[in-house]
């Protein structure tokens, strides 16, 4: 008897195995946050490693803050509301995506205008903080219409296993079973 043994395995994950692919999709938040962070606090927080092989994390200001710490502290407190994995699990209709960005774009200028002065603030500032923060809030959001992010990440995490046993003159050996 012949035996033929085939297994097939796929994955539409786009180049990525299913964890690595979730974790790049639910990630992009906190690098989101990280760059308005940064752009907050004029600074970047880099790993250094000295000559005895000691890693510490060193802040590098690059610039200066654009708010003081309670800004900054409630600034980024509002953007975690708005920019997480969860958020990003939602349904939107295009028309409704058009008005939520609005209404953030309304809310975060108000905000930031509103608290101007117990933030410190100048107004050079908060325009180009609003600007770089609605133009990484839209993409981040853009991923709610019609559920398509739902969609995709099903896509992702799909996996198909397919075997096939056929029975031939060299018999049939399946767990152990005789031939």
């Amino acid at each position: 008897m012949d035996e033929t043994n085939e297994e097939m395995f796929s994955s539409t994950s786009e180049q990525f195995n299913n964890p690595s692919a979730i974790d790049i999709r639910l990630n992009a938040s906190k690098e989101i946050l990280y760059e308005l962070e940064r752009n907050l606090r004029g600074a970047d927080l880099v790993y250094r490693t000295d000559e005895n092989g000691n890693t510490t994390q060193v802040v590098n200001q690059f610039g200066s803050p654009i708010a003081n710490k309670e800004g900054i502290q409630k600034i980024m407190s509002m953007l975690r509301a708005i920019i997480n994995p969860g958020t990003v699990q939602g349904n939107f209709k295009d028309d409704y995506f058009h008005s939520h960005i609005a209404f953030l774009e309304r809310d975060l200028c108000d905000t930031l205008l509103i608290n101007q002065y117990v933030w410190e603030m100048e107004i050079k500032d908060i325009h180009s903080f609003h600007f770089t923060a609605i133009n990484l809030i839209i993409p981040f959001f853009s991923r709610l219409i019609n559920n398509e992010e739902r969609k995709s990440m099903s896509i992702t995490t799909h996996t198909q296993e397919s075997n096939t046993v056929q029975n031939g003159s060299q018999g049939f050996n399946l767990f152990g079973r005789g031939k």
